[in-house]
Formats: structure tokens, C-alpha cells, sequence
């Protein structure tokens, strides 16, 4: 039970939060949005000022991130094994998620101050970060900006289609959310991964510190 850590950089703790919170406000005022008649605490003007506010907010941190992670060795924290090697890991991980972290099993991708993120954690932030944001991000500012370019708009299917596919991003949005709070529990103990975003300090076991060294 005895555990060792390092510092979470402040950086990575308020990008972080800045992007939970945002996408939190963004899932509210989008479902005001698109469903006016439910009986929700927003205006829906209101809900439209918001989601617009929080929605550039949301963009500007997420790019102010890629750059940190750009000029910085935080970068590496994303790249995955070799192929042959990272497959193995996978699949170790996914075993470790649908059976072996019930029966007490030892975590399969111990972390490391270079590398705290198990592959599947690459695979899923990278792809939500290069994938659904930037999706998300193109067919909100394709809706905001749709008066501007109303005929050419058109041909790509208006706003029916352009709102589908937005409203579609949101639920997978949504789903990785409430994926990434349950897989938050997993850590050294149910809180420590939460505490760690919060606090500044990662904790792992000492074992699995040696069992990577």
C-alpha cells in the first residue's frame, strides 16, 4: 500500500478543468438549444450567448494546449509503442478493464513521470482530441457563421444535416465524458486520480514503480 508520485504541472491541471467545465456548459446550453421546449433553468437566448461564449473559450484553450504540448516533452505522453508492442499492450489493458481489475490484478501499464498514460488512454485522447473536437469545432463555427455563406451552405446539406452531425458529436462528446469519470476511479484508489487533477500530485503504488524500472 505504500505509494510514491510527482507533480502534475499546473498547466495540464487547468487545461484540464477549463475543458471539463466547458464541455459540461457546452452539452447544457446545446441541449437548450436544440430542444427549446424542455423546461430547463436557461433562456434560450441566453442558452445561445453562452454556448457561443464558451464554445470560442473551449477552442482557444484547446489550442493554447496543443501548443504547450507542441514545445514540450508532454508531447510524448501521446505517442504510442511500436506497433507489434503497442497491440500487446492493448490487449493486456483491455483485459485488465473487463477482468482482471475485479479479481485484484496489478495494473498492466504502470506509470511513469514520461509516461503516465496506458495505450488505450492515447488511442481515445488522441483521437478526441485530433477527431471529435475538431469536428465539433468545424460544424459549430459551419452553423455560426451559416448567414454569411447561406448558398454554398446549402449544398453541403444546410443546416439539417450540419446540425445532425453536430448533435451526433455531442452524444459521443457526452459518452466519453461519463466514460472518462468511471475510468478516473481506477487508479491507486478510487479518488487518487481525481485528487491528482486537483492537488497537483500524482500518486502511484511503489510496486508498480519497480515493476517498470
Amino acid at each position: 500500500s505504500l505509494t510514491a508520485g510527482w507533480p502534475v504541472s499546473s498547466c495540464n491541471r487547468v487545461w484540464h478543468w477549463i475543458m471539463a467545465a466547458g464541455i459540461i456548459i457546452l452539452i447544457i446550453t446545446g441541449a437548450k438549444i436544440r430542444y427549446p421546449e424542455i423546461a430547463m433553468f436557461l433562456d434560450f437566448s441566453l442558452a445561445v450567448y453562452i454556448h457561443k461564449i464558451v464554445g470560442v473559450v473551449v477552442v482557444l484553450n484547446g489550442f493554447l494546449a496543443f501548443f504547450h504540448h507542441l514545445v514540450t516533452d508532454e508531447k510524448w505522453q501521446f505517442i504510442p509503442s511500436p506497433p507489434r508492442k503497442f497491440i500487446q499492450e492493448i490487449v493486456l489493458q483491455v483485459k485488465f478493464y473487463t477482468w482482471g481489475i475485479f479479481q485484484g490484478e496489478d495494473y498492466p501499464s504502470p506509470k511513469t513521470p514520461k509516461n503516465r498514460l496506458n495505450p488505450l488512454q492515447k488511442i481515445v485522447y488522441l483521437s478526441f482530441l485530433n477527431g471529435l473536437l475538431m469536428l465539433q469545432v468545424i460544424t459549430g463555427t459551419l452553423m455560426l457563421t451559416s448567414d454569411y455563406w447561406s448558398t454554398a451552405f446549402d449544398t453541403i446539406g444546410g443546416m439539417t444535416m450540419v446540425n445532425s452531425v453536430h448533435a451526433f458529436l455531442t452524444w459521443a462528446f457526452l459518452c466519453f465524458l461519463l466514460l472518462h469519470i468511471y475510468m478516473s476511479t481506477t487508479g491507486h484508489t478510487i479518488f487518487s486520480n481525481i485528487k491528482a487533477m486537483i492537488l497537483g500530485w500524482e500518486e502511484v503504488k511503489i510496486r508498480d514503480l519497480e515493476k517498470e524500472g
